[in-house]
């Protein structure tokens, strides 16, 4: 009887476990509104920083961010002239927020591992990427290929290895 009684348990428990609503992980958002506090640990270049976001009470988290909406050019250039401008706009981020508090708003998973996309902001409240744009340091930029900065597409000269056979002396 005591087994009876041991096995109806069971049989009742499956019976109630199985009527219920399966268990279901919430889904990921796909971005964060913020407003979320953060400190700007080094500026990157024109377009990424690296900060040190307040994610909760006592926990703070640095991650590598890209700012939003814009292109700057890249310090890793292609012509020289993409070089000095990109020298110009890391410069001109430093002066803005460089070792400051800002506000990234509007994060999201950027396409490079670890680093986020978000909108930042100065402590004024001021948009970062707006102040790149009014400068002239940055254009707009909404995903797609990337125009180049240089002005022509750099010459590449790759010549083909010749073979030239040994030919021993008599």
């Amino acid at each position: 009887m005591a087994g009876f009684k041991k096995w109806g348990i069971v049989f009742a428990l499956i019976v109630v476990f199985a009527g219920s609503q399966p268990f279901e992980v919430p889904a990921r958002p796909k971005a964060l509104l913020g407003p979320i506090p953060a400190f700007v640990e080094r500026v990157i270049d024109g377009d990424t920083l690296l900060v040190r976001a307040r994610i909760w009470l006592g926990q703070e988290l640095k991650v590598m961010v890209r700012i939003s909406g814009i292109d700057a050019p890249e310090l890793r250039a292609r012509c020289d002239k993409e070089r000095q401008m990109a020298i110009s706009a890391r410069r001109f981020v430093k002066r803005l927020v460089g070792q400051r508090k800002i506000t990234l708003s509007h994060i999201r998973q950027g396409k490079y591992a670890g680093r986020v996309i978000a909108d930042v902001t100065d402590k004024s409240g001021s948009s970062l990427s707006a102040h790149l744009l009014k400068a002239n340091l940055a254009r707009p930029y909404h995903r797609g290929r990337r125009k180049s900065w240089c002005a022509q597409k750099p010459v590449r000269s790759f010549k083909k290895a010749q073979i030239v056979p040994k030919i021993k002396a008599p």
